[in-house]
């Protein structure tokens, strides 16, 4: 599976497009599953520079978004 392809499926399963993972809203559902794309994308092996690129979001915002998709999924069991 593509990056991009895992970015949609994410999109998909959250009721959105993938374009809404790249955009600059913040309505909490897309920062969810923007959180949740970066953690998957992480844990496929891409690197965080990578993430920043494809999702057109400064580093900082990854590193805090893979935090926050983590805090999310030990929280979820």
């Amino acid at each position: 599976m593509t990056d991009a392809e895992l970015i949609a499926q994410v999109a998909q399963a959250a009721g959105l497009i993938a374009a809404d993972l790249v955009g600059s809203c913040r309505k909490p559902i897309i920062v969810r599953a923007r959180h949740e794309a970066m953690r998957r994308l992480r844990e496929a092996g891409v690197t965080r520079e990578r993430i920043s690129e494809l999702l057109d979001k400064d580093i900082k915002s990854v590193w805090y978004g893979l935090r926050r998709a983590g805090e999310r999924a030990q929280a979820d069991g």
